[in-house]
């Protein structure tokens, strides 16, 4: 008699009554049919079995997929979209890739070095204009880092092309992107928060100010307060106080629409390790273009006029000082772009993967077929390098088409997963990752992943057992979903491609992430095949 669940209809989010098993359809594999007993026993587990599972799990080796659940269905990917963005940039752009951050002018310098019109001051997307490398790792240390130090190298070199004063302007030109900060499907609650900071081609510190607070000395004392790098530009307003020890912490941001007034409150309990909270700038041009300002002034540059923002797109500065105008005064030149990537895929910052994307928009789509696969005729962007996430989600699909995914496997709206409208396949994220596995740039890609136990959003998942070290991937997670996809390589030297996705789950984010991990511990404990087993004998 059949048993009783393959008589029930199929209901829209319950698990296929027949997920792929290797081992069991005839394949002499049985470590694949133990590695189905492993999952199903983690998946079916109380609350666990009540969620949307999406698994798929390629071996190369093998040359065949081992495991399958839900791998064609829709999931909400989260941060996993992020790597469409980057794998994307680093076959369309390439890994030495740098962004420029220029000065200009297109008006004469007379010969007391008065500048006879603006100054502008024009981004080019580097998400990393301060130039700060965050630790990859627990053993490397933050570097110090001043947030101005690259206005201030372009400031000096203004100064060093011999202006001296400027009749205008400054124009903070930010005409690279489209003017659409914020991508379709972000939460108005996101928005104040630097995980939601505004998208724009020029930005500073992750367009973020971080606030830290600290109890006072005793309990219902005033909390203390310190904000950086922006302390000129926003008024604090300190509405904390010290709860008792052992007491909950709760602390409240409070933002007004095009405020720079900020008010934390809420209580901070006494034996409370400092808490830092990552505010998103409303509009970072205004604030980098004073800082600007000050440098130049500080390198005897006196600006005359006001300043401004300039979202229209305007013709290149390209002319060196004294070839004519325009005219290029400075200039700052990015770090390679394999270093964003693995900013973006081992810390999930949102602001550089959104920027990417917008990168991406200035470019064309594939010129050619990508080896010997046939192009497949899409309709170009709708508004074609015009630096919009449109058109660079219009390029994302191009090259995701010609890159072995399938289109219709993947529907986002922005580049770094905040949004509640993206929409992807487990099989489109391992088709993904198993196309970047055949890349002349797949070692560095690998690399910028976050590794199990060791670093970046996986530094604490993982910290032992056979998953530790072997696990390479990009982790996901926003309101009930948890998701993680990647590469492992087993204990046995075999390299696995994995998408593992949990939607509607009614678990905290922890027991989420702690399942995922017991997952990953199955794929590195997958007995090798028999005759690798025979080979070593």
């Amino acid at each position: 008699m059949l048993p009783l669940l393959l008589l029930l209809p199929l209901l829209p989010f319950a698990h296929p009554s027949t997920p792929l098993r290797a081992g069991e359809r005839g394949s002499p594999e049985s470590g694949e049919a133990a590695l189905a007993k492993r999952i199903e026993a983690v998946i079916n587990r109380g609350d666990a079995a009540k969620a949307f599972w999406g698994i798929e799990v390629f071996a190369p080796a093998r040359g065949r997929t081992i495991y399958s659940l839900n791998a064609h269905r829709y999931f909400l990917p989260a941060s996993v979209a992020k790597l469409f963005t980057t794998a994307a940039a680093m076959d369309l752009l390439g890994p030495d890739y740098q962004f420029r951050t220029v000065v200009g002018a297109r008006a004469r310098i007379d010969r007391n070095g008065r500048l006879l019109g603006n100054l502008y001051l024009v981004g080019g997307g580097d998400a990393d204009l301060a130039g700060c490398a965050l630790p990859y790792t627990p053993e490397e240390k933050e570097e110090a880092c001043d947030a101005t130090r690259a206005l201030d190298q372009l400031a000096e070199q203004v100064a060093a092309n011999g202006v001296r004063v400027v009749t205008g302007d400054l124009i903070v030109d930010q005409s690279f992107f489209a003017p659409e900060p914020y991508a379709p499907g972000w939460a108005v609650g996101d928005l104040l928060w630097g995980y939601g900071a505004p998208v724009r081609a020029l930005s500073l510190a992750d367009n973020v100010l971080t606030v830290t607070v600290e109890p006072g000395e005793q309990a219902n004392d005033r909390g203390r307060l310190a904000w950086e790098p922006f302390t000129r530009f926003y008024d604090v307003q300190n509405q904390t106080w010290t709860a008792p020890a052992g007491a909950e912490t709760q602390l409240y941001v409070r933002r007004d629409p095009g405020s720079r007034v900020l008010e934390v409150s809420g209580p901070i309990a006494l034996d409370q390790k400092p808490r830092r909270l990552r505010v998103a700038l409303e509009e970072p041009g205004e604030v980098i273009g004073e800082l600007f300002r000050q440098a130049l002034e500080r390198h005897g540059v006196r600006l005359l006029g006001g300043m401004a923002q300039r979202f229209a797109p305007a013709p290149p500065f390209t002319a060196e000082p004294g070839a004519g105008l325009p005219v290029v005064l400075a200039e700052h030149v990015s770090r390679p772009l394999i270093e964003d990537v693995t900013l973006i895929n081992k810390v999930s910052v949102n602001l550089h993967a959104e920027m990417l994307l917008r990168v991406l928009g200035r470019q064309e789509p594939p010129p050619a077929p990508i080896g010997e696969r046939p192009r497949t005729p899409l309709e170009p962007p709708r508004r074609h390098a015009d630096g919009s996430a449109q058109a660079g989600l219009g390029v994302l699909r191009a090259w995701l088409a010609n890159a072995g995914v399938n289109p219709n496997d993947v529907d986002i709206e922005d580049g770094s997963g905040l949004s509640r409208s993206n929409l992807v396949t487990p099989h489109a994220v391992v088709q993904l990752l198993k196309y970047a596995d055949q890349q002349s740039w797949r070692p560095l890609f690998v690399e910028s992943l976050a590794v199990a136990g060791v670093d970046g959003t996986l530094e604490e998942r993982m910290k032992e057992g056979p998953a530790r070290g072997r696990v390479r991937a990009k982790t996901g997670s926003l309101g009930d979903t948890t998701t993680l996809a990647g590469y492992v390589q087993t204990t046995s030297g075999e390299t696995l491609v994995f998408a593992l996705f949990l939607n509607h789950r009614a678990l905290e984010g922890k027991q989420a992430a702690a399942l995922v991990d017991e997952l990953c511990a199955a794929l590195a404990e997958l007995p090798p095949t028999k005759a690798k087993t025979e080979k070593r004998k």
